[in-house]
């Protein structure tokens, strides 16, 4: 039990780095797209990089739920 408990906070602390990197893309990604909205740029580079941010959307929120399903697996080997 306690190599589960070990690989479920590993997976967690991997998990985590995920969101955080995901979270840096889709806020480079945000500053992209804002950054064309203010200058003229052509609108369907913005088309791609709305599509890119909602892509990244998706992952993230994937990656939150499998993320809490690991915590909530981990605490319940911890009992």
């Amino acid at each position: 039990m306690m190599c589960t408990g070990d690989e479920l906070r590993q997976k967690i602390r991997t998990e985590k780095r995920e969101i955080e990197r995901l979270q840096q893309d889709f806020a480079d990604l945000q500053m992209i797209r804002e950054d064309m909205y203010d200058s003229d740029d052509d609108s369907s580079s913005s088309s791609e990089e709305s599509d890119d941010g909602d892509d990244l959307r998706d992952i993230l929120q994937q990656l939150l739920r499998e993320n809490a399903d690991l915590e909530a697996s981990y605490y319940l080997t911890i009992r």
